[in-house]
């Protein structure tokens, strides 16, 4: 509550977000004395020359400074201002919210070593997803190719920016999953043995396990794992058939194919780029979101500039 002459309750949220910005955290902690807290009226000498504005419709009565710190470091620092005239904060106010703020400084630092812990997670896989690139000169740059098509595409069907980033994340690690899969099939010259084609096709659902502890990249699991269905439903691990393929999925299948086909392999020599076209064009309908393919093709100078010379 709050009892400022002619203010709006909204102008007077303004005015509080005007005063925490304008404390500087550094100059209150230091006269903390090693103190959690400090209350602070309107005419001490340190907190005046942070609040003075310009606004006679405001004025503050007393502040609460309670600093936040984990690990016997400041990390943030807590303030409360009392707007009502007369309401001026005690020492028992600061102890009771000084517990608070014990309590959120925990849970703040808790917050960055979760998040911290994510990305030295998301670092390491692709770290595995590179050097399993490069064990590999026939596959060394795929998924980074594959990533310039599916943006070429994304942008092509006028994607926002949020759909692009993730969609460019789920390509760069489409293929993590086959960390589990031996050199021996990976890169052998010949036809896949039955059997080595079923260890090939479970590479979609390692790589869901991979990537599914990573909370940040819980949008590109479903990309990952969907992205060798076919729009007829005889694609792989679901069978999923024509939207209920994630779009994502979709254009990182398309993106993967055109890669896939005009990079050599141990196996043959690859496709010049009018032939890939070509074969996505036939294959639309069967196995590629026949639009798509339309707006993938319809950027063929834009991808001819991007292939691997």
């Amino acid at each position: 509550q709050h009892k400022c002459a002619g203010c709006a309750e909204l102008e007077c949220a303004e005015f509080l977000q005007s005063l925490a910005r304008k404390v500087d955290a550094s100059r209150l902690s230091s006269i903390f004395d090693g103190q959690g807290s400090h209350v602070f009226s309107p005419g001490n000498a340190t907190v005046a020359p942070m609040l003075r504005t310009p606004s006679t419709e405001h004025q503050f009565y007393s502040l609460l400074s309670i600093s936040l710190k984990a690990n016997n470091r400041y990390i943030g620092m807590l303030n409360l201002f009392s707007l009502t005239p007369g309401v001026v904060f005690s020492d028992k106010h600061s102890r009771a919210l000084y517990i608070l703020a014990a309590k959120g400084a925990s849970a703040i630092e808790n917050a960055h070593l979760y998040e911290n812990t994510q990305q030295y997670y998301l670092q390491t896989i692709k770290s595995f997803a590179h050097a399993l690139e490069a064990k590999d000169k026939y596959t060394h740059g795929h998924s980074q190719q594959v990533t310039r098509y599916a943006e070429v595409l994304a942008r092509g069907l006028k994607l926002d920016s949020r759909q692009i980033n993730m969609l460019l994340q789920a390509a760069m690690l489409h293929d993590i999953g086959k960390i589990g899969i031996s050199e021996s099939i990976l890169n052998k010259p010949g036809a896949l043995t039955e059997e080595e084609y079923r260890v090939v096709k479970k590479h979609p659902i390692t790589g869901k396990h991979i990537l599914a502890p990573i909370t940040s990249l819980a949008a590109i699991v479903p990309v990952v794992y969907h992205h060798h269905e076919r729009w007829d439903g005889a694609g792989y691990p679901d069978g999923l058939k024509g939207m209920e393929i994630p779009l994502p999925a979709r254009i990182l299948t398309i993106a993967d194919a055109f890669d896939a086909m005009t990079s050599s392999r141990a196996y043959r020599q690859a496709m010049d780029a009018a032939g890939a076209f070509r074969e996505l064009e036939r294959s639309a309908g069967t196995q590629f979101d026949p639009e798509l393919v339309e707006v993938f093709c319809r950027q063929q100078h834009v991808i001819n500039g991007l292939m691997r010379t």
